[in-house]
């Protein structure tokens, strides 16, 4: 069995016994009721703390508290050693929740509540020995207290010195819990959300309990110094009065649960998380943001781990110092085989519900794979246009040197042996070569014009070279010239754009002019070319029979890849009966 299995099966059977011992004295049931619902609330809460955050003191010392309370229920038992260790070492639950209320939620003790609950532990142990081993009623009143039970452990008994250490102790435990209760005030004003949210009921029932205890022992006091209580009441009153004293002690539990339960109620904003990180990732701050108002912690930080420069940024990027812990902050650090990505600098409180932070958490690392992830993709989505950027400006650099070529070296060479052919037939006819002759070299010098021709029409189709020479527009008016369908052109350029952007441009018009001529049956065209909101748009349209399509098109395929390969767009709307339109749309750099 675990231990706190142990603790909570032993505080129970502890209750029961001291229960069936109350009932077989003799005890009023109300009494006995009220002590053990009071004394089980700690072992409830104990429990549930205990359960929630095995790794902090809060619940072995809620549960330790039931055992403290039910010991102090033996004093009034008259029960003779019992009776003598019951009033010796009661309210010690006292100090254990007071320690609670002062570490809740953090681990180690400031310097001056640390002094504050020395001097008060010290002060109770010197007066539960001196309890134990002066104090002995019937020695002390024969004949007054001949029925109560004698105390075993007496072995000096002595009143006088008794009474003097009840008055010293008592005074300095009195000053010590209104101390705890300003320390309570002062912790309440200056604790920031979600602190305040979470501390309100725990440090609320705190500040009773700590009153409760001061009163009680100032009327301890002014019992045995003055021989009467600190606020005189009837006798019904005054069993009522020690009911609410014991009942202030129980807040401290009951404030716990309401604590729980006000950290319980959070993993609602926490489950809306995931729905906030997928929108606005474009402001950095937002995850941030997000916890902050999912978790009631302004103060909340993101830091983001950067292996590639081996540190510590904030959400802007910026270098920040490595997540620390400290007094009242803690640190919820997100890793990935065994390496840091990210770290959330929270207020300690939060560390009350671990189930919390680990679905924050999840949320967060969840949220962190997806930008990364996103980021990978739109590195990979951005050299892939790069690269078909660069594929594109070779093939077209490529054409430009093959019809260099073309025109500088083969359409030269035919020049030259169509001249050398003229020169030839020239000659023949001055000698009187015979006709059939004569209209054979004519012949051939008709072909070789043609195949001249042809070459031309090759090296224009390859790369133009009034798109090279003169710009965008001439290259249109080319094409609508030699289109076979007349073509009515609106251009408004403003002058030169980029050389990928007009050579895109012109295959759009050169193709769709193309198809114009070839397929769509059209009796007029219409060209228009112009800048709209930063991008060149391209209109070729028809009034033919449409049935153009992109996906059956290898043509149309390739120039939609070419506008693409640009952060362009190609839409083609084409209807059996309302012609072709063809647009491009292509951002101008």
């Amino acid at each position: 069995m675990s231990a706190r299995a142990v603790s909570g099966f032993a505080g129970l059977v502890f209750a029961i016994v001291t229960t069936m011992v109350g009932i077989r004295q003799g005890a009023p049931l109300r009494f006995l009721l009220l002590d053990a619902i009071l004394g089980l609330s700690f072992l409830v809460a104990g429990m549930l703390a205990w359960r929630r955050r095995p790794d902090v003191r809060t619940g072995p010392a809620l549960t330790l508290c039931v055992g403290l309370w039910f010991l102090g229920s033996y004093g009034p038992a008259g029960i003779e050693g019992l009776s003598s260790l019951g009033f010796s070492f009661e309210q010690y639950y006292d100090l254990v929740l007071a320690y609670l209320v002062l570490t809740f939620p953090q681990r180690r003790l400031e310097r001056l509540p640390r002094l504050l609950l020395f001097v008060l532990a010290a002060n109770m142990v010197l007066r539960s020995f001196a309890r134990l081993l002066l104090y002995d009623p019937p020695t002390f009143d024969p004949i007054g207290c001949s029925a109560c039970p004698s105390n075993p452990f007496a072995v000096w008994p002595n009143a006088a010195l008794s009474q003097s250490v009840e008055v010293v102790t008592g005074t300095v435990i009195v000053a010590a819990y209104m101390s705890i209760v300003g320390l309570v005030i002062l912790r309440w004003r200056n604790a920031p959300s979600p602190s305040r949210r979470i501390l309100r009921p725990v440090l609320l029932a705190g500040g009773v309990a700590a009153f409760a205890a001061a009163y009680q022992n100032a009327n301890l006091l002014t019992e045995i110094v003055f021989q009467r209580s600190l606020v005189a009441f009837e006798e019904l009153w005054i069993e009522i009065e020690a009911w609410l004293l014991f009942g202030a002690r129980a807040f401290i539990p009951l404030g716990f649960l309401v604590g729980v339960f006000l950290l319980r109620a959070a993993h609602g904003p926490a489950a809306r998380l995931a729905v906030e990180f997928g929108t606005d990732r474009d402001r950095p701050e937002h995850i941030e943001s997000a916890l902050r108002q999912a978790l009631a912690d302004p103060s909340i930080e993101v830091r983001h781990w950067d292996a590639e420069h081996d540190r510590w940024t904030d959400e802007q990027g910026d270098p920040v110092s490595p997540p620390q812990e400290a007094d009242g902050r803690s640190v919820l650090l997100l890793e990935r085989h065994g390496s840091p990505v990210a770290a959330v600098v929270h207020d300690a409180v939060l560390l009350e519900d671990p189930g919390l932070l680990a679905s924050v958490g999840a949320v967060l690392r969840l949220s962190i794979d997806n930008d990364r992830l996103s980021a990978q993709v739109q590195r990979q989505l951005e050299e892939v246009h790069a690269s078909r950027a660069r594929i594109l400006a070779a093939a077209d650099e490529e054409r430009r040197g093959i019809e260099r070529d073309l025109h500088d070296g083969a359409q030269h060479r035919l020049l030259g042996i169509s001249m050398s052919l003229q020169d030839v037939r020239s000659q023949a006819a001055s000698i009187g070569a015979p006709e059939v002759l004569l209209d054979r070299l004519e012949l051939v010098a008709v072909e070789l014009r043609e195949a001249m021709r042809e070459m031309r029409e090759l090296a224009r189709g390859i790369h133009p070279a009034v798109l090279t020479n003169e710009g965008l527009e001439p290259a249109v008016r080319t094409l609508a010239r030699r289109c076979t369908v007349p073509v009515e052109l609106g251009i408004d350029l403003n002058g030169r754009l980029p050389a990928p952007v007009e050579t895109a441009a012109y295959y759009v018009v050169a193709e769709g002019l193309t198809n114009v001529a070839r397929h769509s049956h059209a009796t007029r065209s219409r060209v228009q070319l112009g800048l709209e909101n930063g991008s060149l748009v391209v209109e070729v349209s028809d009034d033919g029979s449409g049935g153009a399509s992109p996906v059956n098109g290898s043509g149309l395929r390739g120039l939609s890849d070419r506008v693409a390969a640009l952060d362009g767009v190609l839409t083609v709307t084409s209807r059996g009966s309302g012609g072709t339109c063809l647009r491009a749309e292509i951002p101008r750099p």
